[in-house]
C-alpha cells in the first residue's frame, strides 16, 4: 500500500511513460529478452537459485530436518525457526540499507559468505543437548539469510528499463517455480545419505548467487535517459 499510494514513479520510467504514446513497439517483451538478454536471464536466474535455497532450506525446512536429522525436540525447533524468521525479517531492511550506503558488491562479499557458515554450524553443530546454542546458530542462519535483498537489486542491473519489467519477472518466476519445487525432494534424499548435505546445497547456490551478484555490475547513473523505442 505505502509503495503504490505514496511513493513516486522512478524518473527513467517517467520518461518512458512520457514517450510511449507516440512511440511504436518494438516486438513482443519476452521475445526481446529471450532474443537479446540470455545473459541476464541466466544470471538473474542464478540469484534467484540462491534466494530460494536460503529461504526453502534455511527457513522452511530447518525445522524439519533439525527433528529428523538431529533428535531435536519439534517445540525446540520451531521456536528457533521462529527466531531465524524474525531476524531474517530484520536483515533483510538491514541489508537493503548497506547496499545502499556502500554498494551492492561489498555487502554480498559479506552477507553470503556469512549464511555458508552459519548453515554449516547449524547443520552441522545442532544438538538437542544445548537448546541454547540452537538459538544462537538458527539466528545467525536468519541473518545469513538477510541476502534475499540483493537479489532484486542484482537484477534490476541486469536488465534495461525497456525490457526491465519482463526480464525480471520472468527470470524471477520461472527460476523459483523450477529451484522452489526441486530442492526440498532433492534436499531431503540428500540428508539421508549426508546430514550436512543441506548446507552443501546452500553453500553451492550461495557461492553461485555470489558468483552472479558480482556480475551484475555497478549501479546504473540515473541521469541516463532510456532507449528512444523503448515502450514501459
Amino acid at each position: 500500500m505505502v509503495l503504490r499510494r505514496w511513493l513516486n514513479e522512478t524518473p527513467v520510467f517517467e520518461a518512458m511513460r512520457a514517450q510511449a504514446g507516440s512511440l511504436h513497439g518494438n516486438g513482443l517483451p519476452l521475445r526481446r529478452v529471450l532474443s537479446g538478454h540470455r545473459r541476464g536471464v541466466l544470471l538473474s536466474m542464478a540469484c534467484t537459485w540462491m534466494l530460494t535455497a536460503a529461504i526453502v532450506v534455511v527457513i522452511l525446512m530447518a525445522p524439519s530436518l533439525l527433528q529428523h536429522q538431529h533428535a531435536i525436540p519439534a517445540a525446540q525447533a520451531q521456536l528457533s525457526s521462529l527466531l531465524a524468521t524474525a531476524l531474517l525479517c530484520a536483515s533483510a531492511v538491514a541489508v537493503g540499507a548497506a547496499t545502499d550506503r556502500w554498494g551492492l558488491r561489498p555487502v554480498a562479499l559479506a552477507v553470503i559468505p556469512l549464511l555458508v557458515l552459519a548453515g554449516y554450524a547449524l547443520f552441522g553443530l545442532a544438538s538437542p543437548a544445548a537448546p541454547g546454542t540452537l538459538f544462537v546458530l538458527c539466528g545467525l542462519a536468519g541473518l545469513g539469510a538477510g541476502l534475499v535483498s540483493l537479489v532484486p537489486v542484482a537484477m534490476v542491473r541486469l536488465f534495461p528499463p525497456p525490457v526491465r519489467f519482463t526480464g525480471l519477472s520472468f527470470s524471477y518466476n520461472v527460476a523459483y517455480a523450477a529451484f522452489g519445487g526441486i530442492t526440498p525432494p532433492l534436499v531431503s534424499w540428500l540428508g539421508t545419505l549426508d546430514r550436512l548435505a543441506p548446507a552443501h546445497y546452500v553453500a553451492a547456490t550461495s557461492l553461485i548467487g555470489l558468483a552472479a551478484v558480482l556480475a551484475a555490475g555497478p549501479a546504473p547513473r540515473t541521469a541516463k535517459v532510456p532507449c528512444a523505442h523503448a515502450v514501459p
